[in-house]
Parts: structure tokens; sequence; C-alpha cells
């Protein structure tokens, strides 16, 4: 067959591969939400491990232990600029969709067509939360499926800011620290809730990949997309684009 509505064999090969996919996706969803997801009424960041910290006499910290090195805040105790920062750069609708956003599918989906397969995700931060709570992270059909369920399950037991908190506890910033308020104090000595834009920005950048963009080890990646996430948040209606400016 030749090329018709300018695919060829291949297009259109992927395009039934695609819909087959879906299909498969589709009835995947439907058997698991006839099912009592485990776990999700027991979501709550008192349940998180977290570090054990040491003081001297004076109350002065000596020491942290702890596998995960954590400290669990709530989201009155973390920055607003950091809030916005982490929304405008992983899930920019975050507060418009039920836990998958399907314009988010929808585009991946185009541009993966047109490049290669997984170039691009539509992971909300939902499903971010919904993989690293109750799932794992291989890249399969089916675990993309429990992710999606996982993830509308959540949003009809919590709010959009406890899942914002749990998601901003638990997310991994490099270095062994879990959690914003942790790898906050390690990056900046300052707590989670007196980072300034720039530092905010920063360490919402290193959710994407944060031994690679650390700091301390490669200072022109995490200054990059620190750059980016302000420029996504000015792209947003976040900021004024002279704030982004600034900031960087």
């Amino acid at each position: 067959m030749k090329k018709v509505l300018g695919l060829g064999r291949r297009g259109w090969i992927i395009l039934l591969a695609l819909h087959l996919a879906a299909a498969v996706a589709g009835i995947i969803v439907g058997l698991v939400l006839l099912q009592d997801l485990p776990g999700i009424d027991r979501m709550d960041i008192a349940r998180l491990s977290r570090v054990t910290i040491l003081l001297d006499r004076h109350g002065e910290q000596l020491h942290t232990l702890g596998e995960q090195r954590r400290i669990p805040v709530t989201l009155d105790r973390i920055s607003p600029w950091l809030v916005k920062a982490v929304v405008a750069t992983e899930d920019p609708r975050f507060m418009k969709h039920f836990g998958v956003d399907l314009k988010a599918v929808a585009r991946a989906a185009l541009r993966n067509l047109t490049s290669h397969w997984g170039a691009e995700g539509a992971s909300t931060i939902t499903m971010q939360l919904a993989r690293d709570e109750f799932l794992n992270r291989r890249k399969t059909l089916y675990r993309k499926a429990l992710e999606a369920v996982y993830a509308t399950q959540i949003e009809q037991h919590y709010s959009k800011e406890d899942i914002l908190t749990h998601y901003c506890n638990r997310v991994y910033l490099g270095h062994g620290r879990y959690g914003v308020e942790a790898a906050s104090r390690f990056y900046f000595g300052v707590n989670a809730a007196d980072l300034d834009l720039p530092r905010a920005a920063l360490l919402a950048g290193l959710i994407q990949a944060p031994e690679r963009l650390t700091p301390f080890r490669h200072p022109q990646r995490a200054r990059n997309r620190r750059n980016h996430v302000l420029r996504r948040m000015a792209v947003e209606g976040i900021i004024e684009p002279a704030l982004a400016e600034q900031a960087q």
C-alpha cells in the first residue's frame, strides 16, 4: 500500500499498534476499577520514613541518620515559590485534571509518533505519586494503566493540597535527600519555607533527574535546568517574564 494521507506503511502500523494498546489499556483499567485498591486510604506523610537528627547539648544539629533522609512538613511550611515551580514544571494543569491529564496524553502520543517511542511521557503529579507510593518504575503498559487508576483513586480520596503535600515530602531530590525540607537544608542551609524564587526553581528542577542535575557535581546543568523552570513559570503566567529574567 502506498502512502495514504501522508503516512507510509510504518506509520499505519504504529497507529494500529497505538489503537490496540489503547484498547488493551482500557480493558485493564476497566478490570482494575472493579477491584478495591490497597493502601489508598492510608496515604499519610506521618507514615513516611524520616531522618533521625542528633543534637548537641545546646540544641545544635550534629548529625543525621537514616536510609531516606526526610523531614516531613506541611504545605504551609513550604515556600509558595517552590510549590508554584513544581506545578509549572511537572504538571501545569494539576488543578484542572482528575489525576490523568488527557490533553497531555494526546500531546505526548503525537510527539512520540513524530520522533521516537517514549520520547515524551504524560505523567501528572498524581500519577508520579501513585507510581512511587504503590508501584514500580518498570515501563510497561500494565504499570502505566495501574498508575492511571491509582491516580484517579487518589484524587477521589484526597484534596489537591493533600496530594501536593505528600508529593513534596516523598519526591527524591538527590544525595539521599527525600522531600523538599531535607533537600532545602542540604543544598541551601535553609528551611523549605524560606526558599526564594531562584532557589525554589533550582530545587524544582532537580525532580527530573536529581543525580544528573545536582549543582554540587553539575553546576551548569543545574543552572540551565533552573532557568528552564523559571521560563516555564513565566509561560504559565505564574510570574512575569521580567521577574524570571531577574531570577536567572
